[in-house]
This record gives C-alpha cells, structure tokens and sequence, in this order.
C-alpha cells in the first residue's frame, strides 16, 4: 500500500506548483498589460505633443498670397490706348500680392480683412504713325491697383472636429464663398512719345491719372491643410469697382478698376 506520508507530500508539491504557475501567470498577465498600456501611452503622448492636431480650435488665420491679376480692361480709355496703341487687354494683366486675416465668429463662418497690389508695365507703339526717320514711336503704360477689403467667408464643410475641449483635428480640405466691399487706388501712367493729332507734331510728354473708388467683390476657394497650424488656399475672385479719371485726362468716362483674381495663399492658425 502507498505510503501516506509520500502521497501527502506529492500532494503538497503540486498544489505548490500549481500556485507557482498562478502566480507566474498573474505576473505574465501584468506585464503584458503594462506593456500594451505602454503602447497605447506612446502614441497618445506623441499627439498630445501637437502631432497631427492642436490643443484648441483655432480663432484666426493669417495668410500672404501671390497670384495672377486680370484687369477687365474696358472703357474710354483703355479703347483708346488699344485702338490708337499696341496694347491690348491682357496687356494688362500683372502679378499681384497681398494679405489677409480670417477671424472666426462661428464654426464656419469668417470675418475678413484683406490688402492686395498689382501693377503692370507694357511698352507699346502707335498702330498707324511712324516719326520722321521711319522708326515707331514708342511709349510705355503703367497701370497699378490696390485694395483694402473687409468681407465675410463660408465654410461649406466643417473645418475640423472638436475630439475632447483640449484637442481639434483640422479637416483636410475645407472649400468656401465669400463676398465684401473695400475701397481701390489706382495709378494709369503714360511716358514717352506721342502724336499731336492736330499739327501732326511728336513730342515727349508724361500723361497721369490716379484716384480711387469703392469695389465690392465675390470669391470662392478651398483650405487644404498641410500641417495642424499651416494651410495652403487656392482662391478666385471677382472684384467690381471704377474711379473718375483726372489730370491728364480730363473728359474720359470713369476708369474700369474690374477684374480677376486667382491666388495661391499660405496661412498660420492661431
């Protein structure tokens, strides 16, 4: 027959065991739940560090922009430099540049402030009279514009989602329209030699006219972000506005200040 004694402590050894083997598994099972709280902690801290969103929806973007401007170009006096000169309506169109502020009132509407420059230079001649040694006679125009805008901007998506009150995730693209009023300066500019239509005479002489007026405006464009504080927008605009002519040339309709605009802008939230 078994000795008891032997069976007792067989007994014992494996109940020792088997507690061994709990215990090894209950540190296995911690560990392992250390190590996953650990990998769920690392990407968490890494966002929380401002990678991929930022602490708080922003208030305000402020942008540069750089693009292309395309004067309508009608009007006395524009008919006149085309008719009489090499000029034409494209003549007229120049880089332009400018900035602006967005500052937020609702979740996807903007406040707006903007300025923008262009100016552009074409030399020219005239289309039916030469000078007396047969050569063209030559002139160059010049024709600048600035504007201060205010107007408003909507957001057709929204611009990104609120996850908790300490982290916002901009979207990746944010399409909108707008519209607004401003006021136009402007600078028409005539230098060189010109044809005196009465004595048929060539003389050199320098023709200015400059002013400003009111201009309103529609636009429309998209937000792409490319980092949580930076965007790049591309934008159109239509603007409308026109001036009275003066100085130099005295009985000319008001000048057309209208035209087109398309940008590439570069913006920082905050």
């Amino acid at each position: 027959q078994p000795n008891s004694t032997l069976i007792g402590h067989r007994v014992y050894i494996e109940m020792n065991q088997e507690a061994s083997m709990t215990r090894a598994n209950r540190r296995f099972a911690t560990a392992l739940l250390l190590l996953l709280a650990g990998a769920a902690a690392t990407p968490a801290q890494a966002q929380l560090s401002g990678d991929g969103y930022l602490f708080k929806q922003p208030t305000a973007v402020f942008s540069v922009f750089g693009g292309w401007a395309l004067p309508r170009a009608s009007g006395d006096v524009f008919d006149f430099v085309s008719d009489e000169l090499t000029l034409s309506s494209g003549d007229f169109g120049a880089v332009t540049g400018g900035l602006d502020v967005a500052v937020r009132i609702t979740p996807r509407l903007d406040l707006t402030f903007g300025f923008d420059a262009s100016a552009s230079r074409e030399q020219s001649e005239y289309r039916e009279w030469l000078g007396a040694d047969d050569l063209p006679i030559i002139q160059d125009t010049e024709f600048s514009r600035r504007s201060l805008t205010a107007g408003l901007r909507l957001h057709l998506l929204p611009r990104g989602k609120a996850v908790s009150q300490l982290v916002w995730v901009p979207a990746a693209f944010s399409p909108w329209v707008g519209g607004g009023a401003g006021l136009t300066w402007y600078r028409f500019e005539q230098q060189g030699e010109f044809v005196d239509y009465e004595t048929f005479d060539i003389f050199e002489d320098q023709f200015i006219s400059d002013g400003n007026g009111p201009m309103a405006y529609l636009s429309g464009g998209v937000d792409v972000s490319l980092a949580p504080s930076w965007i790049m927008t591309l934008q159109g605009r239509y603007s409308w506005a026109s001036s009275e002519m003066d100085r130099d040339w005295i009985g000319f309709d008001n000048i057309d200040l209208a035209g087109l605009q398309a940008t590439v802008g570069f913006g920082f939230r905050f």
